[in-house]
Parts: C-alpha cells; sequence; structure tokens
C-alpha cells in the first residue's frame, strides 16, 4: 500500500485559498432538464413599483421535484467580476412548479407580494448586473462576456449593462423607478438572455402554491355589444293609449 505524504500550507497561503472565490464555468439547460430564473423583479417599493419586494421568481420544467436545499442565489455588481451576494435556498419544487424567492425592498411603494415560498435579504440592482443560480453554497465568480454551454451555474440572468450574460443581455428596467420586471416566456431557456426575456409592466410572481395575480379578462372579440339600459320615467310607462315601443326595445 502506498502511503500519502500530507503536507502543511503555509498560514498565508491557505488562507489565500479560502479567500479565493470558486471560478467556475457557466451553463443552462436548454433541453429543459434544469430549474431556471423564470421572473425577476429589482425595482421593488421603489416609486411606481408595482410590488412593494424584490422578487425571483424560479421553474422546475422537469418532471421530478427539485430539492434546493444546499443551493443559493446570487448577486453581483454590472462592472464586477466576484459575487457581491448570495443567498441560501431551501424547499422544493414541484414539476411544472414555480418557486417565489422574495428579497428586499428599495422603499414603501407597491402592493405585498403573493405569499413567498422563502424570505431573504436578496438585493439586485434595478436596471443592470447579474443574477446566478447556484446548486452549491460557495461564491461563484463566472467569466465575463458570454458564458454559456458548460457545467457549474444551474442558470444566469445578465441584465442591463452587465457584463457577465448568456449570448447577450437582457433588457432591464430603465431606472429604480421603471416597474417592469424581467420575465422568461413558457419557461423556455435558450441560452440567450435578450432573446428568453423581456421587460414588461405585466409582474407576475408566482409561489409554489400557484397564487399570483388574477390575470385580466380577455375580451371576446365576437361578443356582441350591449345596449345601455334605457331610463323612462314612470308615466311614459304607465301612460293609457297605443302602447309605445321602447327605445332598445322590441
Amino acid at each position: 500500500m502506498k502511503t500519502l505524504l500530507s503536507l502543511p500550507l503555509s498560514g498565508a497561503l491557505a488562507a489565500a485559498l479560502l479567500a479565493a472565490p470558486l471560478t467556475v464555468p457557466v451553463h443552462a439547460a436548454p433541453d429543459g432538464t434544469a430549474v431556471v430564473i423564470n421572473e425577476a423583479y429589482t425595482n421593488g417599493g421603489s416609486a411606481n413599483a408595482v410590488h412593494r419586494h424584490k422578487f425571483v421568481e424560479l421553474y422546475n420544467p422537469t418532471s421530478e421535484t427539485v430539492d434546493l436545499t444546499g443551493w443559493t442565489l446570487q448577486y453581483r455588481a454590472a462592472g464586477g467580476t466576484g459575487t457581491s451576494s448570495a443567498v441560501a435556498l431551501s424547499g422544493t419544487i414541484a414539476p411544472g412548479g414555480y418557486f417565489l424567492v422574495q428579497g428586499g425592498s428599495n422603499g414603501g411603494s407597491g402592493e405585498p407580494l403573493p405569499t413567498p415560498d422563502l424570505t431573504t435579504s436578496f438585493n439586485p440592482a434595478g436596471a443592470s448586473g447579474t443574477i446566478l443560480l447556484s446548486d452549491g453554497a460557495e461564491r461563484l465568480s463566472a467569466p465575463t462576456g458570454s458564458v454559456t454551454g458548460a457545467d457549474g451555474i444551474v442558470d444566469l440572468l445578465g441584465y442591463g449593462t452587465s457584463n457577465t450574460f448568456e449570448s447577450a443581455p437582457a433588457t432591464g428596467p430603465a431606472t429604480n423607478g421603471d416597474p417592469r420586471s424581467m420575465t422568461r416566456q413558457d419557461g423556455v431557456d435558450t441560452d440567450d438572455n435578450s432573446a428568453d426575456f423581456t421587460a414588461t409592466g405585466t409582474v407576475t410572481p408566482q409561489n409554489s402554491g400557484g397564487d399570483g395575480p388574477a390575470p385580466e379578462p380577455t375580451p371576446d372579440p365576437t361578443a356582441e355589444p350591449t345596449a345601455p339600459p334605457v331610463s323612462l320615467p314612470i308615466r311614459e310607462i304607465q301612460a293609457p293609449g297605443t302602447p309605445r315601443p321602447w327605445p332598445g326595445g322590441r
């Protein structure tokens, strides 16, 4: 049997290794085999805000329940190279289900979110930044530019002027007072943030229980227009003589 020799690290070298962020490439799952960031609302509580808190909505497109224990949601500034912050995730996402992560707030404007699945201090910038979903606890330092097609990060959203993104950054809100969210269409992930996400004023946070804002009814283009009700004086209704047709009547 061979004996492995273990050499001690110097204090300075050990400290440097512990302090250095883990640098890994990034991957997404265009084949629908991984959880995705489905919607991100970064201006919660600001003037004109729809909701009081920021949020990230996750979606599970797979046929299996996903356990988020040990995962993290991470953020770094648009021009940064290392993760600015990370919050621990916990809980599960059912197949085809959603998971609502409530974050911080810029102020008191807007309505409360549907009951979040997890309340955190996650606080991404309003107009530009990078949101990373990781299946580990280490703070990640993804390379700049387009980072797709490799293992490391479960999903990534670069928006505005972010220096890290999938193919190209998504359009984010113009300012903190711009109440739009960044929304993915039908959970589709093509490894292109600019194509997958749309900045929209229709903000639709949804939790694991399916609770979200009630959708506006869709008008029926084939429906006949309804005539407004007609008010007649009582004397017109009870007057003797030949009955007169009511306006709009038969």
